[in-house]
């Protein structure tokens, strides 16, 4: 959707909303709910971690024979390829993964958590050689202000992302032991791990080769005792690094570190002793998009049980932010005009909405059709301002206001299995419907939406079926297309 245009002094940013394409529940007609209903609240409230001494954990406590496989500096595009190793064996690892990487592989740090796997601190961004450290090199020498930054961003990155708080924590290098860090840990609640054994895959060649794998099992596997801690690496650390550069050879040895602490009997746990959290079906990943940034162009995105992640078109930048909650529908658009979208989730008939793309309180909170309704959003009538929408069966209902009411527009779109994307496909400032099929066929339409579907300016395009569909003006120059989202980036289907 795109701002009207105005006086050269007052012009409003090209901007445009997400035809977000989801399968919840959404909107209709009846009263306006007090603010105090809206809840925002995290698909699951956070467990407190255990009281923590503070003092390095170099095994894993008990008696009897276990190992904690733990790997460091992730998530990365070897993670995927780690956790289907330890899925293939039944065994579960601990991942101390860094904010900044969380951030750029949210869709993996999600999948650490739905596989049973638990999800460490390994700070921020992995400051090991930072200017002002003493001696340089050493995070538990920096500055305490700088230390509780790191481990608090961290933290709550991992949070945003996962809904999952850390209880447990490695310094970058190991590098953990000075009484500042110690202390932090302590009333963090955060318990302070070490290892054992260093596998030394972090110094091995960027290509795999049969020595680099015989080495990183044999030190894996070697003078750990009874109740060894193992470091493995399944990312590199900083981004003065490549963070997905090789690590296949770690991958290759993985299998072998498995079965050789089977065959002595090491049972596989944490790495302070405790059980595995259980395995969690994944969260739906709905495809949303939004201009977050204002800057006309519109940033691909997932939403995930409360938990919203955008690729900022002009930075590459990630944008992390926790809104609304599992079995939520998203919705996005620009409610106030202001050339940025704001974020929003329908909620058994009811929008919360916010009028950024931020974490906090819903702004506007409106009951606007019944559950099991889809939600929408556009300009339909050019005024610069998105307004709601739902679909029930095959109609539209579509508000001119955002406000608690009767449906301005009724339209009948597509058939019943059909996804609705919104768009404005002809650059006029007002948003219409389009359809994807099960089979992979789009149709969108230029006609206004109290017209019959499809109408004037008819286009037809294919998609794979079952691809994650979205719409936006991802080029800034004020008409939306339909795409295929790829790891994050738009793929602009070909409309005729």
């Amino acid at each position: 959707m795109r701002a009207p245009t105005r006086s050269p002094a007052h012009r409003t940013p090209t901007r445009r909303l997400a035809g977000v394409v989801a399968a919840l529940a959404l909107l209709g007609s009846a009263a306006v709910l007090a603010p105090e209903e809206v809840g925002t609240a995290p698909a699951a409230a956070a467990p407190a971690c255990p009281a923590s001494s503070g003092e390095l954990l170099r095994s894993v406590p008990g008696t009897g024979r276990a190992v904690a496989l733990t790997f460091d500096d992730g998530p990365s595009a070897w993670t995927p390829q780690v956790l289907d190793v330890l899925r293939a064996k039944g065994v579960r690892a601990t991942f101390f993964v860094t904010g900044d990487h969380v951030a750029r592989h949210p869709d993996v740090a999600r999948r650490i958590v739905a596989e049973g796997h638990v999800i460490a601190n390994h700070t921020q961004s992995h400051p090991q050689d930072v200017p002002g450290s003493v001696p340089r090199g050493r995070f538990d020498q920096l500055p305490g202000a700088t230390q509780r930054d790191q481990v608090d961003r961290a933290s709550r990155t991992v949070q945003q992302v996962t809904g999952v708080l850390p209880c447990l924590f490695r310094g970058p290098g190991g590098h953990q032991s000075s009484t500042t860090t110690r202390a932090l840990l302590r009333e963090r609640h955060l318990t302070n791990v070490l290892w054992t054994v260093d596998s030394r895959d972090w110094q091995q060649p960027g290509s795999p080769s049969r020595a680099a794998v015989d080495s990183i099992v044999r030190a894996a596997t070697t003078g750990g005792g009874s109740r060894p801690v193992v470091l493995l690496h399944d990312g590199q650390a900083t981004a003065g690094q490549d963070p997905d550069a090789h690590r296949g050879s770690t991958v290759a040895a993985l299998a072998r570190i498995i079965d050789t602490y089977g065959a002595r009997g090491h049972a596989f746990t944490t790495p302070d002793g405790r059980a595995f959290p259980p395995a969690r079906p994944p969260a739906p990943e709905v495809p949303v998009v939004a201009d977050v940034d204002g800057d006309g162009r519109d940033d691909p995105g997932l939403f995930s049980a409360g938990r919203w992640s955008f690729t900022s078109s002009r930075t590459g930048s990630p944008l992390l932010l926790g809104f609304g909650a599992a079995g939520d529908a998203p919705l996005v658009g620009d409610w106030d005009g202001d050339g940025r979208d704001g974020v929003g989730v329908a909620r058994r008939g009811v929008l919360h909405l916010r009028q950024s793309a931020t974490t906090g309180p819903a702004q506007v909170v409106l009951r606007y059709g019944a559950p099991g309704d889809v939600p929408l959003a556009g300009d339909w009538d050019g005024d610069g301002r998105d307004t709601p929408g739902l679909r029930r069966g095959t109609r539209t209902f579509l508000a001119q206001q955002l406000r608690t009411g009767t449906a301005s527009w009724v339209q009948d779109v597509g058939g019943g299995r059909d996804r609705v994307v919104t768009g404005d496909w002809d650059g006029d400032g007002r948003d219409t419907l389009g359809v994807v099929t099960p089979d992979g066929r789009v149709v969108v339409t230029d006609g206004p939406v109290q017209a019959p579907f499809p109408a004037t300016g008819t286009r037809r395009g294919a998609v794979p079926a079952g691809a994650r569909v979205a719409a936006g003006d991802f080029d800034g120059r004020g008409r939306d297309a339909v795409a295929v989202l790829t790891t994050g980036r738009p793929v602009v289907v070909a409309l005729r």
